[in-house]
């Protein structure tokens, strides 16, 4: 007589979220940018740079200490973004602001990516990802009642995000120093953003 014994199901991933606030963290975020951005990708000395300056403008979500994804979100001076917009400035040239910032306008969305052995796994953190590290800043008191948040996607997925989140595009590749096109979202109402987060992350897709 056969017998066939029950496969048991893969162990559940236990995620859990951190800050690039290691030499080993800042090596890993910068391979998983350099593998998703490729040339766009900023050097790691920068990235080092916006972690010092505003350790929360970089959210990692950790699997067994690995890095499994990334979000970063930048808070910049007005008279950056005026630059950035007219295209005199690259976003590598951004000097992000201090953590302690409160009731601030200008935002950069720098980004959200996964390592590859999660972007088409069952147990993907994306979500987990954008709900918290969006989540965090919209009920902080670093983000004013009339904010703008600007970005722009490297990648089809990218695009497909803003989409999801309704920004519009402003800017054509040609006229960005970056060759990328820029994308604004403006939040006048945090808490009605965070209801709409909510319905969007809960759709089945």
């Amino acid at each position: 007589m056969l017998t066939l014994n029950p496969i048991a199901p893969p162990p559940q991933v236990i995620f859990k979220f951190d800050y690039p606030n290691t030499p080993n963290l800042l090596d890993q975020l910068y391979a998983l940018d350099c593998e998703a951005y490729g040339s766009h990708a900023v050097d790691r000395s920068i990235l080092e740079r916006w972690v010092n300056i505003c350790p929360e403008s970089i959210t990692l979500i950790l699997a067994d200490g690995e890095i499994a994804g990334a979000f970063g979100l930048l808070a910049i001076s007005e008279e950056q973004t005026r630059q950035f917009i007219a295209g005199k400035l690259k976003e590598a040239e951004f000097e992000c602001l201090p953590g302690t910032i409160e009731n601030h306008q200008f935002w950069y969305w720098s980004g959200i990516v996964l390592a590859n052995k999660y972007r088409l796994s069952r147990s993907s953190p994306l979500r987990k990802l954008l709900s918290w590290g969006i989540d965090c800043w919209l009920t902080s008191d670093r983000l004013a009642q009339n904010a703008y948040v600007y970005s722009s996607p490297c990648s089809q997925d990218g695009q497909n995000l803003l989409d999801r989140f309704k920004f519009e595009q402003i800017k054509s590749a040609a006229e960005m120093a970056d060759g990328i096109p820029l994308y604004v979202r403006q939040i006048i109402n945090p808490q009605e953003m965070r209801s709409e987060l909510g319905g969007l992350l809960s759709e089945k897709r």
